[in-house]
């Protein structure tokens, strides 16, 4: 069984674009209206997105939170009135992290040495020495009034390969709560007054209610604990806990929180050789925030008491990100170049309308769908013809002499010269043919023919 004949032609063929302008408004306002949205998107996108600018990741610089204080130190009942040196433990973590106490329970160790006057609390030489603290001798206490005690946020920002650097004083920051919403602007004191309006224009919709001006001696941004809460969609200190290990009555004030504050770097949108920055706060459910502080008493010349201090509180920790950008023409065509090929989109939209989906499909898909011959027909009808015609002109050739012979008369003498005559073929050639006396040899143009004998 011979195999199957395959078509090359046809497995091989390649398609190019056919320019065809089809009259139909139809098309064309859904053409134009498709181009018209996209060019509004891509114009959109390049200004609200920076696209225009060359960015890079910041790299962690610095955060630093100090507790102004608030209220002078006393006891009364069950809370503790601290002030900001009391509220934060010695012992807390000041690098991107703050510790804040909502709760503490305070237990006095006790020795079982009976003179424990003898023995030293931070160096016991003795078992009888060893400090005692049982949770059963604690005294709870609360931290009064926690909500509106007040943190400063110091930071800096750099990018990983440019020079570009700034610090708090010099940016526009931005407190958001969990929705996006602005709830804090704050801005330089030496912003003009031109720029602080745009400013609250743009975050705060034009209420200067939620404006926050830096005093000059102030190098960070002064927020309360009850704005951080907010911002992380906190109502109360109250609410119960999410803690594995909390009572079922428990609340967040008792177990412990913990707030994860991201601060979001980037250039301005008002002018985009500005930096600027947001915080956005996240609260983390079920995780506790504790800390256990020894606090040695006694004498100076050597302690002899201990005081365990287990705090429960708010740790907020705060996390540096974001892209820091500057103008970059490349930056701006590569984009352009992404962006213009949604533009190929309006065209996809409009070809699956027009051959598919309006009543006149089929004159549309005639216009625009043409299929060639087959060209490898073409090619052997060229060759044929090529072969047929080298043939007749050879056979033309081969008559020429007798043609020539019988169709004209010759003249020639001794001594005279050749003579020439023009004589005209079937195909309308001029042929020349010349008699030489020597070797009477006859020239059809640049062909030579068999010689002609007299």
């Amino acid at each position: 069984m011979p195999l199957p004949k395959i078509d090359w032609d046809g497995l091989l063929s390649y398609q190019t674009v056919k320019v065809v302008q089809v009259r139909d408004r139809r098309l064309g306002m859904i053409y134009y209206a498709c181009c018209v949205a996209i060019c509004v998107y891509i114009v959109y996108s390049v200004i609200k997105d920076q696209l225009y600018l060359q960015k890079e990741y910041v790299t962690n610089a610095q955060v630093r939170i100090e507790t102004p204080e608030y209220c002078a130190r006393s006891f009364s009942g069950q809370c503790l009135y601290y002030d900001a040196s009391s509220v934060l433990p010695a012992v807390a973590d000041q690098n991107a992290a703050a510790f804040i106490t909502t709760r503490m329970t305070i237990t006095n160790a006790t020795v079982a040495s009976a003179d424990s006057d003898a023995c030293d609390a931070m160096n016991p030489t003795s078992i009888g020495c060893m400090p005692l603290a049982p949770r059963s001798a604690g005294r709870l206490h609360y931290v009064a009034d926690i909500e509106r005690y007040t943190i400063m946020v110091d930071h800096t920002v750099r990018g990983e390969s440019n020079s570009m650097i700034s610090r708090t004083g010099d940016m526009v920051g931005v407190l958001r709560d969990t929705a996006g919403t602005a709830q804090r602007v704050y801005v330089p004191t030496w912003f003009a007054n031109s720029t602080t309006d745009e400013v609250v224009k743009a975050d705060v919709q034009g209420d200067t209610a939620r404006l926050v001006r830096r005093p000059p001696t102030v190098p960070g941004d002064v927020m309360t604990v009850g704005e951080l809460l907010g911002a992380a969609n906190i109502s109360s200190l109250d609410v119960l806990s999410f803690s594995p290990s909390a009572r079922p009555d428990e609340s967040i004030r008792e177990s412990g929180l913990v707030l994860l504050v991201t601060i979001q770097y980037g250039n301005r949108a008002e002018n985009s050789t500005a930096l600027g920055y947001h915080y956005s706060v996240s609260y983390i459910p079920g995780a506790e925030a504790r800390i256990l502080e020894p606090v040695f008493k006694g004498a100076a010349g050597g302690p002899n008491q201990l005081q365990i201090r287990n705090r429960r509180g708010i740790r907020v920790v705060f996390v540096q990100k974001g892209q820091l950008g500057r103008f970059d023409f490349m930056a701006l065509l590569t984009n352009l170049v992404a962006s213009l090929a949604l533009m190929r989109f309006a065209v996809l939209i409009l070809e699956f309308a027009l051959l598919w989906l309006l009543p006149e499909r089929e004159q549309y898909r005639e216009f625009k769908v043409q299929e060639t011959d087959d060209y490898k027909s073409i090619r052997q009808r060229a060759l044929s013809k090529k072969k047929s015609g080298a043939l007749s002109r050879n056979t033309s050739q081969n008559q020429m002499p007798s043609a020539s012979a019988s169709g004209h008369h010759l003249h020639h003498g001794s001594g005279a010269k050749p003579d020439v005559l023009t004589s005209k073929l079937e195909k309308g050639l001029a042929v020349h043919l010349e008699l030489e006396d020597s070797g009477r040899t006859t020239t059809v143009g640049s062909e030579t023919l068999n010689q002609c004998k007299t």
